[in-house]
This record gives structure tokens, C-alpha cells and sequence, in this order.
């Protein structure tokens, strides 16, 4: 081949790719002009067409231009050589070029390197924490109320906060009390606010929220001042090495606030929810009854804390009593509630029906205060007291006052004031320092007595005979263990006399009257020292005589 020949083929070369170079050029630059604009007018393919909150998603819609011009996007038209070169290449090239153009560029143009790990989706895949419903969840009601909703619609760190604000607000000591954590009020808060769910569960519209928290915060503070607490009469009771026992029944108390404590042992409410009856005598109670128990005072009609070793001195332990204004029924006895006399607020129970304080440690005089607003009272037992007092003319006058029990507590003076009882039906005052008094005649005026009992109270003198005037109503008479000298005839009229005690006097010279045998038909139970005629029994002649044993007698039945 010639020269020319081998000039004109290295000729055809060099211009076969220098056209193929130029030729991917311009498709390149035409291409990457149609992209922008492609992207410029790119629209999602599925816009929906409702309105979607307006949450930031970090993510890049496809077919949008990026903010920034990407850093890997070459500066100059791909393929182009950036230095035209010096000399014409030798016939065969000395190397093979390191990369060979395509025909298309591996990325297009303005579009991202790096494809977005996320799609956004049509919905945000958080929902909201604050949306609003369609209708309130609470139906707001015809006018403002002075109590909240039976069921509040707050979150819990909020409602635990209200239940506190409650309980602070009827705190006794302006808050006091629950600055420590170890106190029976805080306990009891404490207790409430973990409960808080099921207390508003159990709210109604008979019974609101606020009712409850407030109930139970008294049950509550009740329970922990006197489960397994110790006084001074534990300490005395018990060994110091001993633990004081808990109660002895405390079924469902402290396991549930859903019903406001009225399914707890002891514990009785009305058909509104709110607490009518507590219950719990003889049951290990320990420590001291709380003040927080008046917070019941709306409510609450009967209280029985009988037979328990609470201990509660002083004003600070006994005034709480007296607000308990609708209270008709209260029982304290056998228990150590201390006062210095018979506590003067108790005047303001004129709703009180019924009154147990025996074998309390109320002691002292007696006077007039406690017993002006008491008249609606019809029980009273003031058993094992040391009163070392006459009875107040207060007393002595309530209007409704038919059952009167004042055995061992050192009441002093005469029985005049018997007959100044103005419905008294059963009095029983054995075993009381009157020694010297005689039975007077006005005792025959007494005409609703019913049941007199004065035995080993020091009496002296005759039977008067004017007691048979107490024909129409007198069925038990005890007069035993006394110095009395004589038996009247006249007690023969007694017609509904069931049982007579008369052992123990002195009757052994007068003896017994023939015609009490005969006149006393419904006699069941007959005791005296002294000789019987032949005609009362069949073993004649002896000085003791008994007709039945006279078994232990009972008090009245107190109303359950």
C-alpha cells in the first residue's frame, strides 16, 4: 500500500471520531435540556385532591430539582476533550484509551444521584395526638354545677393532681399532715390518687366525683390510724416485744374505690352510694379513731366502734364527735375514749337516738352542757363510768328517754329525780354509792317505769307500799343487796310482775307477805331471804327461799 493510501485511511479515522464525538455532544446537550424542563412541570401521580395536615416529611419528591446542584454533575458537555491536542495521533495509537464514551450517559442530567430511601405516602403515618372528635365525649349539662362531672375527661397526671387538690382542701391542718410520708393521711391520699381510675369508674350522677374522693379519703384515713397502730393502752396490754395485731376482719378494705367503699366489711350505704352505717365493733381496732370521720357527717346515721382498743384523749380526740349532726345511733363502749367529763359538743347530735358510752374513760362530773340539744335521745348507757356526780336536771328531763343504764359509775344523791323521768320505762343503776337513801314515795309516781333495778346501792328502810300504784306497767323489779327492812303487802298489786329480787336484805324478822304467793299470777322469778309462809312453797319454813334462778340479765336490744 502506498503512502497516500495509509495517509488517507488515518485521515478517515480521526474524522469517524471526531463525528461520533460531537454527534453524542449534541444529543446529550438536547436531552439534558429536556429533562429540566420535565422536571419543572412534574406534578405527583397521586395528588389526592382532600387536605392533608401539614406535618414536614424529610424526604424529596421524585421529578423535583433538588435545592443544591448536585456535586457529581460534570462541569462541561460529557465526551469533550478539554485540551485540543497538540499533534495528530501516530497511525496506531500507543495506548488504549482508559474509558470509552457511551452512548448515553450512566446518569441523566439534573437528575439526583442517590435515589430517596423514603417515599412519602398520601396519609402521615403518625396520627396526631390531638384531634378533634366529632361530638364531645361529655354532653355539656343545662347549667354550671357546683361539683365536676360524674366522669372527668382528663389525662392521668391531671386527675391525680385534682384528686390531691380535693383532699387539700378539706385537710384538717391546712396540709400539713402530708408533708410526711409516713402519716395516716398521707397513706391515705397516696393510696386514693393510685386508685384514680377506678374511682372515676365508680363516680355517678347520685354521687359524684368529688363525693367520692372525699368518702374514701375518710374510710381511708379510718383504716390507717387504726390498723396495727399502736397507743398507750397497747403498750400497757401488750408485751413490748409483742406487734400489735391487725384487725380482725377487714374483708375487701384498701383493695378497691370503684364503689366508694360500700362493699367493705362493716361498711353500709345508702341507694345513692353515700356511707349510712359503719359497723366494726370487737374488731382489733388499735391507735385512735381519725377526725377525717366527720367528713362523713352528711351521711353517716349509725356508728359502732364497740369493744376496741383506740385510745382518742382530749378535745383533739373527742370534739370530731359533735359534728356528726345526723348521727342516731352511736356506740363507743368498752373503748378508751378519754375526756375530762362527758364531752360538751355532743350537744349537737340532736338527731341522736341512741348513746353507748359505758366503760369509756369519760370521767368526772357531770353537767348540764352535753344533754340540752340531746332531745330526741331515747337509749342512753353510761355503764362503768366514774362520774362521782348527781345527775343533771338536763338529763333527767329528756323529753324521750325510756331506757336509762347507769350500773358502777359512783352516782351520788337520792331517787327523787326518778319520778321527773318523763317517759323512763327501764332504769338500772346497781351498784352506785347512795348508801343511806331511801326508796321515796314519789318512785310511785313513775308511771311508765317498766323495769327498775337499784340492787347493792346502799339503800335502807322499808319497802314502801305505795309501789303497788306501778301495777299497770312494773314487770322486773330488782332490790337486792340492799339494807331494806320490811316487804309491803301492797306489792301484791303488782299483777304483771315477771321477776322479783329481794335477797340479800334485811327481812328476816317481817318475813314475806302470804298474799304476794297468792295475788302475783305471772310471777316467774321469786329471790328473798327471809321466812315464807307455808303457802308460797312446799318446803315450809325456810328462811331462803327461791322460786327460779334469775339468769344474767341482757341490756335492751340496740336497733340494727
Amino acid at each position: 500500500m502506498s503512502k497516500n493510501n495509509k495517509k488517507t485511511d488515518i485521515c478517515l479515522v480521526v474524522c469517524l471520531l471526531l463525528s461520533a464525538v460531537l454527534g453524542v455532544g449534541a444529543w446529550m446537550w438536547l436531552h439534558m435540556g429536556n429533562s429540566r424542563a420535565e422536571g419543572a412541570n412534574y406534578e405527583p401521580l397521586h395528588q389526592s385532591s382532600k387536605a392533608i395536615p401539614d406535618i414536614p416529611i424529610s424526604v424529596v419528591k421524585p421529578g423535583m430539582m433538588p435545592t443544591s446542584n448536585p456535586t457529581d454533575i460534570p462541569t462541561v458537555e460529557p465526551g469533550m476533550p478539554t485540551v485540543t491536542p497538540s499533534k495528530l495521533p501516530t497511525i496506531y495509537p500507543t495506548s488504549t484509551p482508559s474509558k470509552i464514551p457511551t452512548l448515553q450517559p450512566s446518569v441523566e442530567p439534573g437528575m439526583p444521584t442517590v435515589t430517596p430511601s423514603k417515599l412519602p405516602t398520601i396519609y402521615p403515618t403518625t396520627t396526631p395526638s390531638n384531634i378533634p372528635t366529632l361530638q364531645p365525649s361529655v354532653t355539656p349539662s343545662s347549667g354550671p354545677s357546683s361539683l365536676p362531672s360524674a366522669v372527668p375527661s382528663v389525662a392521668p397526671s391531671t386527675q391525680s393532681a385534682w384528686i390531691g387538690n380535693i383532699i387539700v382542701d378539706i385537710a384538717r391542718f391546712g396540709g400539713r399532715e402530708f408533708s410526711q410520708l409516713d402519716t395516716y393521711q398521707r397513706r391515705a391520699m397516696d393510696w386514693i390518687i393510685g386508685k384514680g381510675y377506678g374511682i372515676v369508674m365508680g363516680a355517678s350522677d347520685d354521687m359524684p366525683f368529688e363525693e367520692v374522693v372525699v368518702q374514701l379519703y375518710a374510710l381511708a384515713c379510718t383504716y390507717y390510724s387504726t390498723y396495727r397502730v399502736p397507743n398507750d393502752v397497747t403498750n400497757v396490754l401488750l408485751d413490748t416485744k409483742e406487734a400489735v395485731r391487725g384487725w380482725k376482719t377487714s374483708r375487701r378494705w384498701m383493695m378497691s374505690g370503684s364503689n366508694g367503699g360500700c362493699d367493705w366489711y362493716g361498711v353500709t350505704c345508702n341507694s345513692q352510694g353515700r356511707v349510712e352505717k359503719i359497723r366494726l365493733p370487737n374488731n382489733g381496732l388499735t391507735g385512735r379513731i381519725p377526725p377525717e370521720l366527720a367528713l362523713l357527717k352528711d351521711s353517716l346515721l349509725y356508728l359502732d366502734l364497740c369493744q376496741n382498743d383506740i385510745h382518742n384523749v382530749g378535745e383533739s380526740g373527742n370534739s370530731f364527735l359533735g359534728e356528726m349532726t345526723n348521727l342516731q345511733y352511736l356506740y363507743l363502749s368498752q373503748t378508751f375514749f378519754e375526756n375530762d367529763g362527758i364531752p360538751p359538743e355532743l350537744k349537737k347530735l340532736s338527731n341522736l337516738i341512741e348513746l353507748d358510752i359505758s366503760f369509756t374513760s369519760w370521767f368526772g362530773p357531770l353537767n348540764s352542757n352535753p344533754w340540752s340539744g340531746l332531745f330526741n335521745l331515747e337509749y342512753l348507757a353510761m355503764n362503768g363510768n366514774v362520774f362521782k356526780t348527781a345527775l343533771p336536771e338536763e338529763l333527767i328531763r329528756l323529753p324521750k328517754l325510756e331506757y336509762f343504764y347507769m350500773v358502777d359509775s359512783f352516782l351520788t344523791g337520792d331517787l327523787e329525780w326518778v319520778s321527773r323521768m318523763p317517759v323512763i320505762r327501764e332504769l338500772w343503776i346497781d351498784n352506785n354509792p347512795l348508801s343511806g337513801v331511801q326508796i321515796p314515795d314519789s318512785l310511785s309516781r313513775a308511771f311508765t317505769l317498766a323495769s327498775f333495778s337499784a340492787g347493792n346501792c346502799g339503800l335502807t328502810g322499808a319497802i314502801p307500799a305505795s309501789l303497788g300504784n306501778l301495777a299497770e306497767r312494773m314487770t322486773h323489779l330488782w332490790l337486792n343487796d340492799n339494807g331494806l327492812t320490811s316487804i309491803p303487802g301492797d306489792l301484791s298489786k303488782l299483777a304483771n310482775l315477771q321477776t322479783l329480787s329481794l335477797k340479800g336484805n334485811e327481812f328476816n324478822r317481817a318475813g314475806v307477805p302470804s298474799e304476794i304467793c297468792f295475788d302475783l299470777g305471772r310471777l316467774q322469778s321469786m329471790e328473798v331471804d327471809a321466812s315464807v309462809p307455808c303457802e308460797c312453797c312446799t318446803c315450809c319454813g325456810h328462811d331462803n327461799f327461791s322460786v327460779q334462778r334469775i339468769g344474767t340479765r341482757t341490756w335492751k336490744h340496740r336497733n340494727e
